[in-house]
């Protein structure tokens, strides 16, 4: 198999989530030999996928792995994660757990939101993307960074400041997501002389639902909102404001018919709809948790709106 890491990435989280476990075990293990650089995760996916197929010893030795590597990932998760619940016991697991989270308490303390610009010669707008979960701006710019500057408006990738892992950034904390991305996006229009009306604001995943709320609770009011495969969980809770949701914001939904989310997105839409928005909805099939492939020419239509 070639690519880059993302398509490794995607065809990993496919065959895991069809319960082909071997085959997904056999593409992390190719991509941890490929990009190092990317071991936090790619050690984490090994140890997952040998502790489902229940060779404990080799999924505990691929933590092992990932803590001499000098990366790390939330130690928290780990202690969670139900793949390795044969380990939690595990004084071998105990003890990468503990260099695991003495790693991320010092790297938390001082990590800050990062922004991260691609400009064309001439930009007439600006579109601003909210990673997913686990990833950080360089990924969410591999889906944006050479359609949105190739109609002339700018991209600008934020990463927050919560940081899961070696290069992985989460939004749990929601509440200061919105301060630190309000805050850049708002610095950002000011300093380049646009208007909400000249941005479109696009979040994957935590990050589409970062990107709804701020629309949805007017904290931004942009021309258009892209959700891509948002994390949305009991939708009914959004009712009660999704009357003063801003009409001149369009809302464009994309899910994948195999996404645990799908229910739920399709659900907002409905309802985001019944309420004057402006609101479409596309549904590709046989696909999960990702963007689709054709997600540059998806957005090229989106964009001419």
């Amino acid at each position: 198999m070639k690519g880059n890491f993302y398509d490794y990435q995607r065809n990993f989280f496919e065959a895991y989530n069809g319960g082909r476990f071997e085959e997904a075990l056999k593409i992390a293990e190719e991509t941890d030999s490929i990009f190092p650089e990317k071991a936090c995760k790619t050690k984490y996916w090994k140890a997952c996928m040998q502790g489902l197929l229940g060779r404990n010893d080799r999924a505990v030795e691929a933590l092992e792995e990932l803590a001499f590597s000098g990366q790390w990932i939330d130690a928290g998760l780990l202690e969670k994660e139900e793949d390795l619940k044969a380990l939690w016991g595990t004084s071998r697991f105990k003890k990468v757990v503990k260099i695991l989270k003495e790693r991320g308490e010092k790297v938390r303390k001082v990590s800050k939101p990062v922004l991260l610009e691609f400009v064309p010669e001439k930009s007439d707008g600006v579109l601003f993307g909210l990673h997913m979960k686990m990833t950080d701006a360089g990924e969410i710019s591999e889906y944006f960074r050479e359609t949105v500057p190739a109609l002339n408006k700018s991209f600008v990738a934020i990463q927050s400041s919560q940081t899961v892992g070696t290069g992985l950034y989460c939004w749990d904390d929601m509440e200061l997501a919105k301060k630190e991305t309000s805050g850049l996006i708002n610095a950002y229009l000011v300093k380049k002389d646009f208007t909400a009306n000249d941005a479109v604001i696009a979040g994957a995943s935590q990050g589409g639902r970062l990107a709804f709320e701020l629309v949805l609770e007017r904290i931004l009011i942009p021309r258009m909102a892209i959700i891509v495969v948002g994390a949305f969980r009991e939708v009914e809770k959004y009712l009660e404001k999704i009357g003063g949701f801003p009409v001149q914001c369009a809302l464009r939904f994309i899910v994948g018919d195999k996404d645990s989310f799908a229910n739920e997105t399709v659900k907002l839409h409905e309802m985001i709809r019944e309420k004057g928005v402006d609101s479409r909805l596309k549904i590709y099939a046989n696909i999960g948790h990702s963007f689709p492939e054709d997600f540059g020419e998806y957005l090229r239509k989106m964009l001419f709106y």
